[in-house]
């Protein structure tokens, strides 16, 4: 009898602090709730920030990888998509369900008047687009590794459903190990074709990685991603987008030709992958991610599931020290000032998935 009350009591402590994690993951915070550093980022939709959780009282968050309570805080304007609280509700559940060792994870997602906040894993490293200036282009061994830990992000989200949209170098940051993390991500909101296709036409990505279906103004799916994906093979080995041009025009107009020009230091096992993901037509292209990993260009990669595992070694180690270390980010944007005065926060809806037409929104910008 006292062995099943321990049991039960066991149990019971369990419950206890399921619950209250659940509790903890769901919980509405607000800018107040962090130390805002320093800017670390910054693009068309607003800046990403390096902050401190004030009141650091889990130890759960303490011992992860969060470095002592430091995040990174995306902040940015509320796009028209977005406004209504059912698509900021579905895109928030949605990025706190991604877990996978090559991606950002999200921890908390709220909103104001006029600003969306996404708090998540502040990676240290600094971006692969960084390394590749400073390399001018990598090797095809260091292409391979980089290309394949980048090729697993994209594949685990499309499996949940997740278009990234925005894949390019400055979107891929370095673990102090040299790992890849895959940030800035943004799925497909899948709430009806309707809401779906809206959102595709908001895109805010950056010209020389978009597919020619997105320049033509057309429904996207993930095919986009692997042409984008190419356009980073290319990159990689090169030191430039293979269409890259000052004027944008004339960018568009290559992009749309899908003439590639090859320089001779790229090996045939390569340009054949390049060329396969950069088919214009989205039917034709390669975007089969067995067939992907199947390419000899991928052949020395002998166990993706020990690649998954972390178990290679990357052939580039940043020099960071400690949780607060910045020094591998651009000095551009750590001089950067901070808003000290964000909007004023809304009322929290509340959102009931089985009757949806019973959602609350007070009156105002989300109002009706």
């Amino acid at each position: 009898k006292e062995e099943e009350k321990e049991k039960e009591k066991e149990k019971g402590e369990e419950e206890k602090e399921e619950k209250e994690k659940e509790k903890r993951e769901i919980e509405e915070l607000t800018v107040d709730d962090f130390d805002l550093i320093k800017v670390i980022g910054k693009g068309t939709l607003g800046k990403t920030l390096h902050v401190r959780r004030k009141d650091e009282v889990f130890k759960e968050e303490k011992e992860s990888e969060n470095n002592e309570g430091h995040y990174a805080m995306k902040v940015m304007d509320h796009p028209v998509s977005l406004r209504d609280p059912y698509q900021f509700w579905t895109k928030k559940t949605t990025l706190l369900e991604l877990r996978h060792p090559f991606l950002v994870s999200y921890h908390h997602c709220f909103h104001t008047v006029n600003k969306m906040y996404f708090v998540m894993d502040y990676v240290r490293g600094g971006q692969l687009y960084n390394y590749l200036l400073k390399e001018r282009q990598f090797t095809e061994d260091t292409t391979r590794f980089y290309s394949a830990e980048i090729f697993c992000g994209v594949e685990y989200l499309h499996e949940n459903g997740v278009v990234f949209r925005n894949l390019k170098p400055e979107n891929v940051l370095l673990t102090k190990e040299g790992h890849v993390r895959l940030t800035d991500y943004g799925p497909l909101l899948e709430v009806d074709d309707q809401l779906a296709n809206q959102d595709r036409m908001n895109i805010n990505a950056t010209p020389e990685y978009l597919a020619p279906e997105i320049l033509e103004g057309l429904p996207f799916e993930k095919s986009a991603d692997w042409w984008s994906f190419g356009i980073m093979l290319f990159e990689m080995l090169v030191g430039l987008p293979p269409f890259y041009s000052q004027d944008v025009q004339v960018m568009y107009t290559k992009i749309l030709s899908g003439k590639i020009k090859f320089p001779d230091n790229i090996g045939k096992e390569a340009k054949d992958l390049i060329e396969q993901l950069l088919i214009t037509n989205p039917k034709e292209r390669l975007t089969d991610p067995n067939i992907i990993k199947d390419h000899f260009f991928f052949v020395k990669i002998s166990d993706w599931d020990k690649l998954a595992a972390r178990e290679y070694e990357p052939p580039i180690v940043p020099k960071v020290k400690t949780a607060i270390n910045d020094t591998e980010i651009d000095p551009i944007f750590t001089s950067e000032w901070i808003d000290p005065d964000p909007d004023p926060p809304i009322e929290p809806f509340v959102f009931d998935p089985f009757y949806p037409e019973t959602t609350y929104c007070p009156p105002g910008p989300f109002g009706y």
